[in-house]
Protein backbone atom coordinates (compact mmCIF):
# COMPACT_ATOMS: atom_id res chain seq x y z
CA UNK A 1 0.00 0.00 0.00
CA UNK A 2 1.56 3.26 -1.13
CA UNK A 3 0.82 7.05 0.75
CA UNK A 4 1.87 9.95 -0.67
CA UNK A 5 3.09 12.47 1.07
CA UNK A 6 4.86 15.92 -0.05
CA UNK A 7 8.39 16.13 2.11
CA UNK A 8 10.37 13.37 4.94
CA UNK A 9 9.30 15.62 7.55
CA UNK A 10 5.51 15.04 6.63
CA UNK A 11 5.93 11.61 6.20
CA UNK A 12 7.00 11.01 9.43
CA UNK A 13 4.40 12.96 10.65
CA UNK A 14 1.66 11.32 8.73
CA UNK A 15 3.01 7.94 9.59
CA UNK A 16 2.93 8.85 12.99
CA UNK A 17 -1.07 9.94 12.40
CA UNK A 18 -2.44 7.41 10.59
CA UNK A 19 -0.90 4.65 12.43
CA UNK A 20 -1.81 4.63 16.29
CA UNK A 21 1.76 3.71 17.52
CA UNK A 22 0.90 2.22 20.57
CA UNK A 23 -1.02 -1.06 18.72
CA UNK A 24 0.69 -0.71 15.04
CA UNK A 25 4.67 -0.70 14.42
CA UNK A 26 6.28 1.76 12.34
CA UNK A 27 9.38 0.51 11.03
CA UNK A 28 11.77 2.16 8.33
CA UNK A 29 14.65 0.06 6.90
CA UNK A 30 17.23 0.17 4.29
CA UNK A 31 19.53 -1.53 1.74
CA UNK A 32 19.86 -5.05 1.59
CA UNK A 33 22.23 -6.18 -1.29
CA UNK A 34 22.60 -8.72 -4.35
CA UNK A 35 25.62 -8.44 -6.99
CA UNK A 36 24.80 -7.97 -10.63
CA UNK A 37 27.07 -8.98 -13.90
CA UNK A 38 30.02 -6.68 -14.53
CA UNK A 39 28.65 -4.05 -11.14
CA UNK A 40 30.12 -3.32 -8.33
CA UNK A 41 28.53 -4.53 -5.10
CA UNK A 42 24.89 -3.03 -3.83
CA UNK A 43 24.73 -2.49 -0.52
CA UNK A 44 22.79 -4.32 1.78
CA UNK A 45 21.04 -3.28 4.79
CA UNK A 46 19.21 -5.39 7.22
CA UNK A 47 16.62 -5.32 9.91
CA UNK A 48 15.61 -8.31 12.17
CA UNK A 49 11.76 -7.89 13.53
CA UNK A 50 10.73 -10.47 16.27
CA UNK A 51 7.01 -10.10 16.55
CA UNK A 52 5.45 -11.33 20.39
CA UNK A 53 2.18 -11.47 19.59
CA UNK A 54 -0.46 -12.94 17.21
CA UNK A 55 -1.99 -10.06 15.77
CA UNK A 56 -1.46 -9.11 11.99
CA UNK A 57 1.81 -6.73 12.24
CA UNK A 58 1.87 -3.98 10.16
CA UNK A 59 5.77 -2.62 9.25
CA UNK A 60 6.12 0.96 7.36
CA UNK A 61 9.27 2.16 5.09
CA UNK A 62 10.52 5.34 4.05
CA UNK A 63 13.65 5.90 1.78
CA UNK A 64 15.09 8.12 -0.19
CA UNK A 65 17.91 8.17 -2.98
CA UNK A 66 18.40 7.77 -6.11
CA UNK A 67 18.15 4.71 -8.62
CA UNK A 68 15.90 1.96 -7.83
CA UNK A 69 15.77 -0.01 -4.42
CA UNK A 70 14.48 -3.89 -3.82
CA UNK A 71 13.32 -4.86 -0.65
CA UNK A 72 12.62 -8.37 1.32
CA UNK A 73 10.35 -8.68 3.48
CA UNK A 74 11.85 -12.17 4.79
CA UNK A 75 9.15 -13.65 4.33
CA UNK A 76 9.03 -14.70 0.45
CA UNK A 77 7.92 -11.45 -0.44
CA UNK A 78 9.80 -8.57 -2.54
CA UNK A 79 9.13 -5.44 -3.56
CA UNK A 80 10.87 -2.84 -6.07
CA UNK A 81 11.11 0.51 -5.25
CA UNK A 82 11.42 3.79 -7.51
CA UNK A 83 13.42 6.00 -4.95
CA UNK A 84 13.16 9.84 -4.80
CA UNK A 85 15.39 12.47 -3.34
CA UNK A 86 14.39 13.93 -0.27
CA UNK A 87 12.87 17.23 -1.98
CA UNK A 88 10.38 15.31 -3.92
CA UNK A 89 7.34 13.57 -2.89
CA UNK A 90 7.77 10.06 -2.05
CA UNK A 91 5.53 6.91 -0.41
CA UNK A 92 5.45 5.15 2.76
CA UNK A 93 5.89 1.45 2.08
CA UNK A 94 3.49 -1.15 4.06
CA UNK A 95 3.73 -4.72 5.15
CA UNK A 96 1.75 -6.41 7.25
CA UNK A 97 3.51 -9.67 9.00
CA UNK A 98 1.82 -12.30 10.76
CA UNK A 99 3.00 -13.00 14.85
CA UNK A 100 5.22 -15.38 16.62
CA UNK A 101 8.08 -15.13 13.95
CA UNK A 102 11.12 -13.87 13.73
CA UNK A 103 11.76 -12.17 10.30
CA UNK A 104 14.86 -10.52 8.54
CA UNK A 105 14.58 -7.23 5.89
CA UNK A 106 16.90 -6.95 3.62
CA UNK A 107 17.10 -3.77 1.08
CA UNK A 108 19.02 -3.36 -1.50
CA UNK A 109 19.78 -0.01 -3.37
CA UNK A 110 23.39 1.59 -4.61
CA UNK A 111 22.02 5.14 -3.48
CA UNK A 112 19.63 4.97 -0.39
CA UNK A 113 20.68 8.10 1.91
CA UNK A 114 17.83 7.91 4.36
CA UNK A 115 16.46 5.61 6.36
CA UNK A 116 13.83 5.94 9.05
CA UNK A 117 12.23 2.73 10.92
CA UNK A 118 10.04 3.03 14.13
CA UNK A 119 8.32 -0.14 15.53
CA UNK A 120 8.29 -1.84 19.31
CA UNK A 121 9.39 -4.96 17.86
CA UNK A 122 12.59 -4.49 15.96
CA UNK A 123 15.42 -6.47 17.21
CA UNK A 124 18.27 -5.22 15.16
CA UNK A 125 19.56 -2.88 12.24
CA UNK A 126 22.61 -3.24 10.04
CA UNK A 127 23.66 -0.67 8.08
CA UNK A 128 27.45 -1.01 8.06
CA UNK A 129 27.13 -2.20 4.38
CA UNK A 130 25.89 1.59 2.73
CA UNK A 131 28.65 4.06 2.59
CA UNK A 132 25.51 6.07 0.98
CA UNK A 133 23.37 6.57 4.28
CA UNK A 134 23.76 10.10 4.87
CA UNK A 135 20.58 9.95 7.61
CA UNK A 136 18.95 7.14 9.97
CA UNK A 137 16.03 7.88 11.73
CA UNK A 138 15.54 4.57 14.43
CA UNK A 139 13.27 5.60 17.45
CA UNK A 140 10.53 4.31 20.18
CA UNK A 141 11.86 0.65 19.57
CA UNK A 142 11.00 -1.71 22.92
CA UNK A 143 13.35 -4.38 21.37
CA UNK A 144 16.12 -2.70 19.95
CA UNK A 145 19.92 -3.88 21.55
CA UNK A 146 21.75 -4.36 18.60
CA UNK A 147 22.15 -1.05 16.46
CA UNK A 148 25.40 -1.26 13.54
CA UNK A 149 26.02 2.12 11.98
CA UNK A 150 30.08 1.77 12.30
CA UNK A 151 30.55 0.78 7.92
CA UNK A 152 28.29 3.91 6.86
CA UNK A 153 31.06 6.50 6.61
CA UNK A 154 28.45 8.83 4.74
CA UNK A 155 26.08 9.12 8.00
CA UNK A 156 25.96 12.48 8.50
CA UNK A 157 22.62 12.38 11.17
CA UNK A 158 21.81 9.65 13.61
CA UNK A 159 18.90 9.72 15.51
CA UNK A 160 18.69 6.37 17.51
CA UNK A 161 16.11 8.20 21.00
CA UNK A 162 13.67 6.35 22.71
CA UNK A 163 15.00 2.82 22.70
CA UNK A 164 14.09 1.31 25.70
CA UNK A 165 16.73 -1.29 25.48
CA UNK A 166 19.53 0.25 23.50
CA UNK A 167 22.99 -0.28 25.86
CA UNK A 168 25.75 0.13 23.51
CA UNK A 169 26.54 2.83 20.08
CA UNK A 170 29.50 2.75 18.21
CA UNK A 171 30.03 5.86 16.39
CA UNK A 172 33.94 5.57 16.02
CA UNK A 173 33.32 4.95 11.98
CA UNK A 174 31.13 8.01 11.26
CA UNK A 175 33.54 10.60 11.05
CA UNK A 176 30.91 12.77 8.81
CA UNK A 177 27.98 12.67 11.49
CA UNK A 178 26.84 16.27 12.58
CA UNK A 179 23.74 15.18 14.75
CA UNK A 180 23.41 12.53 17.24
CA UNK A 181 20.65 12.40 19.27
CA UNK A 182 20.89 9.39 21.25
CA UNK A 183 18.30 10.29 24.17
CA UNK A 184 16.14 7.88 26.64
CA UNK A 185 18.35 4.83 25.97
CA UNK A 186 20.35 2.47 28.32
CA UNK A 187 23.83 3.67 27.35
CA UNK A 188 26.36 3.73 29.96
CA UNK A 189 29.43 5.12 27.82
CA UNK A 190 29.51 7.25 24.65
CA UNK A 191 32.54 7.99 22.59
CA UNK A 192 32.12 10.84 20.36
CA UNK A 193 36.02 11.52 19.80
CA UNK A 194 36.29 10.23 16.45
CA UNK A 195 33.24 12.49 15.40
CA UNK A 196 35.12 16.06 15.01
CA UNK A 197 32.03 17.80 12.43
CA UNK A 198 29.49 17.30 15.13
CA UNK A 199 27.24 20.17 16.14
CA UNK A 200 24.28 18.95 17.68
CA UNK A 201 24.66 16.50 20.33
CA UNK A 202 21.57 15.22 22.93
CA UNK A 203 22.54 11.98 25.11
CA UNK A 204 19.56 12.90 27.85
CA UNK A 205 18.34 10.36 29.39
CA UNK A 206 20.92 7.87 29.83
CA UNK A 207 23.23 6.19 32.16
CA UNK A 208 26.41 7.89 31.13
CA UNK A 209 28.94 8.58 34.28
CA UNK A 210 31.24 10.89 31.77
CA UNK A 211 31.36 12.56 28.54
CA UNK A 212 34.38 13.67 26.84
CA UNK A 213 34.12 16.38 23.94
CA UNK A 214 37.26 17.69 23.59
CA UNK A 215 37.32 16.86 20.19
CA UNK A 216 34.00 18.29 19.67
CA UNK A 217 35.20 22.25 18.45
CA UNK A 218 31.97 22.57 16.00
CA UNK A 219 29.62 21.54 18.80
CA UNK A 220 26.69 24.19 19.02
CA UNK A 221 23.56 22.04 21.04
CA UNK A 222 24.68 20.14 23.68
CA UNK A 223 22.05 18.18 25.78
CA UNK A 224 23.49 15.97 28.29
CA UNK A 225 20.80 16.21 31.31
CA UNK A 226 19.58 13.58 33.14
CA UNK A 227 22.55 11.34 33.57
CA UNK A 228 24.68 10.33 36.69
CA UNK A 229 27.24 12.31 35.09
CA UNK A 230 30.62 14.34 35.74
CA UNK A 231 30.18 17.33 34.11
CA UNK A 232 31.70 17.66 30.85
CA UNK A 233 34.26 20.39 30.41
CA UNK A 234 31.86 22.85 27.75
CA UNK A 235 35.18 26.18 28.47
CA UNK A 236 36.20 25.56 24.86
CA UNK A 237 33.38 25.06 23.32
CA UNK A 238 32.25 29.14 23.18
CA UNK A 239 30.43 28.49 20.04
CA UNK A 240 27.22 26.41 22.28
CA UNK A 241 23.83 28.14 21.29
CA UNK A 242 21.98 25.52 23.10
CA UNK A 243 22.89 23.86 26.48
CA UNK A 244 20.56 21.34 28.51
CA UNK A 245 22.60 20.09 31.69
CA UNK A 246 19.04 19.82 33.87
CA UNK A 247 18.89 16.93 36.76
CA UNK A 248 23.03 16.30 36.74
CA UNK A 249 23.36 17.23 40.31
CA UNK A 250 25.46 20.33 39.39
CA UNK A 251 26.87 22.61 42.04
CA UNK A 252 28.35 25.53 39.55
CA UNK A 253 28.06 26.58 36.48
CA UNK A 254 30.68 29.11 34.25
CA UNK A 255 28.71 30.17 30.95
CA UNK A 256 30.39 33.18 30.99
CA UNK A 257 32.36 32.18 27.68
CA UNK A 258 29.26 31.45 25.93
CA UNK A 259 28.32 34.76 24.65
CA UNK A 260 26.39 32.97 21.76
CA UNK A 261 23.93 30.98 24.07
CA UNK A 262 20.09 31.59 23.63
CA UNK A 263 19.08 28.47 25.28
CA UNK A 264 19.92 27.59 28.71
CA UNK A 265 17.86 24.71 30.49
CA UNK A 266 20.31 23.72 34.39
CA UNK A 267 17.10 22.82 36.11
CA UNK A 268 16.56 19.82 38.85
CA UNK A 269 20.64 20.66 40.13
CA UNK A 270 21.96 21.91 43.36
CA UNK A 271 23.02 25.14 41.96
CA UNK A 272 23.21 28.19 44.80
CA UNK A 273 24.57 31.38 42.25
CA UNK A 274 23.96 31.41 38.54
CA UNK A 275 25.81 34.38 36.46
CA UNK A 276 24.45 34.72 33.24
CA UNK A 277 25.31 38.31 32.75
CA UNK A 278 27.73 37.54 30.03
CA UNK A 279 24.73 35.65 28.41
CA UNK A 280 23.27 38.87 26.35
CA UNK A 281 21.54 36.40 23.69
CA UNK A 282 19.64 34.34 26.21
CA UNK A 283 16.51 34.01 24.97
CA UNK A 284 15.15 31.13 27.18
CA UNK A 285 16.26 30.53 30.73
CA UNK A 286 15.17 27.57 33.19
CA UNK A 287 16.73 27.00 36.45
CA UNK A 288 13.84 25.86 38.23
CA UNK A 289 14.23 23.50 41.57
CA UNK A 290 17.77 25.08 42.83
CA UNK A 291 18.93 27.13 45.68
CA UNK A 292 19.51 29.98 44.03
CA UNK A 293 19.16 33.07 46.36
CA UNK A 294 19.50 35.44 44.12
CA UNK A 295 19.03 36.54 39.81
CA UNK A 296 20.21 38.86 37.71
CA UNK A 297 18.69 39.32 34.30
CA UNK A 298 19.07 42.72 33.81
CA UNK A 299 21.56 42.12 30.85
CA UNK A 300 19.35 39.61 29.12
CA UNK A 301 17.49 42.32 27.58
CA UNK A 302 16.01 39.61 24.35
CA UNK A 303 15.03 37.11 27.12
CA UNK A 304 11.37 36.04 26.30
CA UNK A 305 10.84 33.16 29.06
CA UNK A 306 12.25 32.64 31.94
CA UNK A 307 11.41 30.24 34.83
CA UNK A 308 13.28 30.14 38.39
CA UNK A 309 10.31 28.32 40.38
CA UNK A 310 11.26 26.33 43.36
CA UNK A 311 14.32 28.38 44.82
CA UNK A 312 15.28 30.68 46.97
CA UNK A 313 15.22 33.99 45.75
CA UNK A 314 13.88 37.56 47.50
CA UNK A 315 13.77 40.06 45.22
CA UNK A 316 13.44 39.76 41.41
CA UNK A 317 14.00 42.74 39.12
CA UNK A 318 13.10 42.51 35.46
CA UNK A 319 12.34 46.07 34.34
CA UNK A 320 14.62 45.76 31.70
CA UNK A 321 13.14 42.64 29.94
CA UNK A 322 11.32 44.20 27.85
CA UNK A 323 11.43 41.01 25.53
CA UNK A 324 10.28 38.95 27.93
CA UNK A 325 6.20 36.86 27.45
CA UNK A 326 6.71 34.26 30.41
CA UNK A 327 7.67 34.61 33.88
CA UNK A 328 7.20 30.98 36.35
CA UNK A 329 8.60 31.97 39.83
CA UNK A 330 6.39 29.97 42.02
CA UNK A 331 7.41 28.76 45.37
CA UNK A 332 10.47 31.15 46.41
CA UNK A 333 10.79 33.75 49.21
CA UNK A 334 9.90 36.74 47.18
CA UNK A 335 8.75 40.11 48.94
CA UNK A 336 9.46 41.88 46.09
CA UNK A 337 8.47 41.54 42.04
CA UNK A 338 8.92 44.45 39.68
CA UNK A 339 7.32 43.61 36.23
CA UNK A 340 6.85 47.60 35.45
CA UNK A 341 9.09 47.43 32.15
CA UNK A 342 8.20 43.51 30.92
CA UNK A 343 5.81 45.41 28.71
CA UNK A 344 5.05 42.21 26.31
CA UNK A 345 4.61 39.58 29.47
CA UNK A 346 1.56 37.74 28.49
CA UNK A 347 1.85 35.45 31.62
CA UNK A 348 2.76 35.46 35.01
CA UNK A 349 2.88 32.74 37.78
CA UNK A 350 4.10 34.51 40.84
CA UNK A 351 2.03 32.30 43.27
CA UNK A 352 3.56 30.56 46.72
CA UNK A 353 5.82 33.73 47.81
CA UNK A 354 5.81 36.45 50.10
CA UNK A 355 4.18 39.25 48.28
CA UNK A 356 2.57 42.01 49.97
CA UNK A 357 1.67 44.17 46.81
CA UNK A 358 2.08 43.49 42.70
CA UNK A 359 1.59 45.92 40.27
CA UNK A 360 0.53 44.85 36.63
CA UNK A 361 -0.79 47.81 35.37
CA UNK A 362 1.63 48.37 32.65
CA UNK A 363 1.60 44.56 31.46
CA UNK A 364 -0.84 45.26 28.79
CA UNK A 365 -0.41 42.09 27.56
CA UNK A 366 -0.71 40.10 30.08
CA UNK A 367 -3.05 36.91 29.27
CA UNK A 368 -2.77 34.21 32.24
CA UNK A 369 -1.98 35.68 35.81
CA UNK A 370 -1.74 33.08 38.84
CA UNK A 371 -0.70 35.16 42.05
CA UNK A 372 -2.58 33.02 45.05
CA UNK A 373 -0.82 31.52 48.01
CA UNK A 374 0.76 35.36 48.55
CA UNK A 375 0.76 37.79 51.22
CA UNK A 376 -1.98 40.39 49.86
Amino acid sequence: MLIRVNSWTKKIFLMKHIVNISSLLLVVVSIACSKEPEEPDIPIMTMTVEIRHDLPTPIYIIMYGVGSATIDWGDGSIDTIELVNSNTPGDIFRHDYAGFITYTVRISGKYITYLCCVSYYITSIDVSKNPALTELLCYESGQLTNLVVRGATGLKRLGCFSNRQLANLDVGGNPELTVLNCSNNQLTSLDVSKNPLLTSLACAGNKLTNLDISKNFALRSLDYSFNPITPPDISKDTELTTLNCAGTQLTSLDVSKHIALTGLNCFNNQLTSLDVSKNTALVKLACNHNSLTSLNVSRNIVLKELECPENQLTNLYIGRNTALTLLHCVRNQLTNLDVSGATALTELICMGNLLTNLDVSKNIALISLRCDDNRF
